[in-house]
């Protein structure tokens, strides 16, 4: 186990600090709909199950491909959240099971980095849901299956609420996962998230505006059971205490109290938020992490301090 550990924390690292699968939304913070390539686009067809590798299925429709521009139309009242994630491409296709009246469309979705497929799942998913083991991972909701891997998104549509339709949903999600030749792994920060006191399918990932704040992007974040309290910890893999000044500037400026003290090489910052709850923020080595809605400092900084620990060893085992 130990050994798995330090392989787990190494690949982590190489990840994160080499930016091996950041994307142009971490790396330019802009909005909009990605511009696709052709080859962008032929990919994500590849994705849609064909008849012949299904057993009792059959593909009723011909491929639907949509470049950046098109998906935004074609997901409609969703357009500005795939427009923040920066959706590359979609394709779409109808099929039936041809031994059961079951009816289903595969959505696939492309985007810029594993990021971006894994927030954009993540943004519809429960704590609560039921959980499949399709792709990294996927979930059963209102008998459709919706799940990520690399930089798919994918949602398999039912329109019957059986067993009978969730398990051919599974099974259609499951052909189409098969067909993603791309690692199927979270994003390296949400690795780095302590383990104790966590809620567990309660990680997320912010392209843009973390706490609305235009200067708090992208961020990766997660929900713990802190004290009688539910906390968020954020980490963003770059930022400075630049950004943490203009987040005090913003607090004092609407009458709140910050804190600044230094503790080795991590600046930190106290802040009662009015919007937000008791805030601690911090930076160090060119990240910031924070925890949100703590419901005192000690459980805060414990939990703040666990993280940098993880980044610490993942930092220790890539030297």
């Amino acid at each position: 186990m130990k050994i798995r550990y330090i392989i787990l924390v190494n690949l982590i690292f190489v990840l994160v600090a080499g930016c091996g699968e950041q994307s142009d939304t971490e790396s330019s913070g802009q909005q909009g709909a990605a511009k696709s390539s052709p080859k962008q686009v032929v990919s994500t067809t590849a994705i849609l199950p064909r008849t012949e590798e299904l057993a009792g299925f059959e593909k009723v429709s011909d491929d639907r491909v949509f470049d950046a521009y098109e998906t935004l139309d074609y997901v409609g009242e969703d357009s500005l959240l795939f427009a923040d994630y920066r959706v590359v491409a979609a394709a779409s296709a109808d099929y039936i099971a041809t031994e059961a009246d079951l009816q289903f469309a595969v959505d696939v979705y492309r985007f810029p980095g594993y990021s971006e497929a894994f927030g954009i799942y993540a943004h519809h998913r429960k704590p609560e849901l039921k959980y499949v083991n399709v792709g990294t991972q996927g979930y059963l909701a209102d008998g459709s299956l919706s799940f990520f891997s690399g930089d798919y998104y994918v949602k398999v549509s039912g329109y019957a609420d059986s067993e009978d339709n969730d398990s051919a949903a599974v099974y259609l999600g499951m052909a189409a996962a098969n067909r993603i030749d791309q690692k199927s792994v979270y994003p390296a920060a949400i690795l780095l998230m302590p383990e104790e006191g966590k809620i567990i399918n309660s990680e997320e990932y912010f392209p843009l505006k973390f706490l609305d704040h235009d200067f708090f992007s992208p961020a990766y974040a997660c929900r713990y059971h802190l004290g009688d309290s539910v906390s968020t910890l954020v980490f963003m893999p770059r930022g400075s205490t630049a950004e943490l000044l203009q987040y005090k500037e913003i607090l004092t400026n609407r009458g709140n109290k910050v804190i600044e003290e230094q503790q080795g090489e991590l600046r930190l910052y106290f802040c009662d938020d009015d919007r937000h709850g008791r805030v601690i923020m911090s930076s160090r080595a060119g990240r910031l992490a924070g925890v949100i809605n703590t419901p005192d400092r000690i459980l805060g900084m414990e939990l703040l301090m666990k993280l940098w620990n993880n980044v610490d060893v993942a930092q220790q085992g890539h030297d």
